[in-house]
């Protein structure tokens, strides 16, 4: 029973922070670490979430190595 609570209570937060996160990409706010932070909370539990966070992660690894696009000197 305790376990059932603080799965729907850990999923839960992670929705909300990320409903958050989406207004505060056009509000004024601290929008993409809130969605980080709902993303946190839902991959242990959610497989698309798991999924996003596994994606997100590898793009900002090419980024710190210099892949990718943008960072380099403009021509």
């Amino acid at each position: 029973m305790i376990g059932r609570a603080k799965h729907l209570a850990q999923v839960g937060a992670g929705a909300l922070l990320l409903v958050v996160g989406g207004a505060l990409l056009v509000l004024p706010g601290p929008g993409i670490p809130v969605l980080v932070g709902g993303l946190a909370l839902l991959a242990p539990r959610v497989a698309w979430a798991r999924r996003l966070r596994d994606r997100l992660a590898g793009l900002v690894t090419a980024g710190r190595a210099g892949g990718g696009a943008g960072g380099g000197p403009v021509a």
